[in-house]
């Protein structure tokens, strides 16, 4: 079970309005030991997105709090759903509404997978260093001088200078 986004967080992030939620609820009841409908889109939609973002990002690295934006992708695209279920005709501004932001979340996803810079802060997979949202190591702490280096190195050309031979070591 991908449990990315909750059927009450879908209610709280998406536009949709509740009584639109319950409505579905109402008509499409789950069978006995089933998941709601809605549930098991969102899970559906959940693992789509997930196996989709897998050729770039290392996604088993995810974990609760998962990204708020996947969790708006997911709730978009379960949203355009939801509204063709409960049949609104395909023309109306409702549908169409909800459908660009559908197409929104799958043109976001597509260029996440696809770009060469990370637009999204996503874990990269193993030796993939084609994101610029990466950590550099650091060079000094600090409780250390950034002149410690040049210090130590004026130490050694005073002591080659006195011993008359280049140092050797550290």
């Amino acid at each position: 079970m991908i449990d990315i986004l909750t059927e009450s967080e879908f209610r709280q992030l998406s536009l949709i309005p509740r009584e639109w939620v319950d409505d579905i609820a109402a008509k499409y009841p789950p069978e006995a030991g089933q998941k709601t409908w809605l549930l098991q889109q969102l899970e559906l939609q959940a693992s789509e997105v997930l196996a989709q973002l897998d050729t770039r990002y290392n996604t088993s690295r995810l974990a609760s709090p998962y990204p708020m934006i996947i969790k708006k992708w997911i709730s978009a695209l379960v949203a355009a759903d939801l509204v063709l279920l409960l049949g609104f005709q395909s023309n109306s501004s409702d549908v169409e509404r909800y459908e660009s932001r559908a197409q929104l979340a799958r043109d976001q996803i597509k260029d996440a997978v696809n770009s060469k810079e990370g637009m999204w802060q996503l874990p990269l997979k193993e030796g993939d260093s084609t994101s610029k949202a990466q950590r550099s190591a650091v060079r000094y702490s600090s409780t250390t001088s950034p002149f410690l280096d040049m210090r130590v190195q004026r130490d050694r050309g005073k002591q080659e200078d006195n011993s008359g031979s280049p140092t050797t070591g550290g």
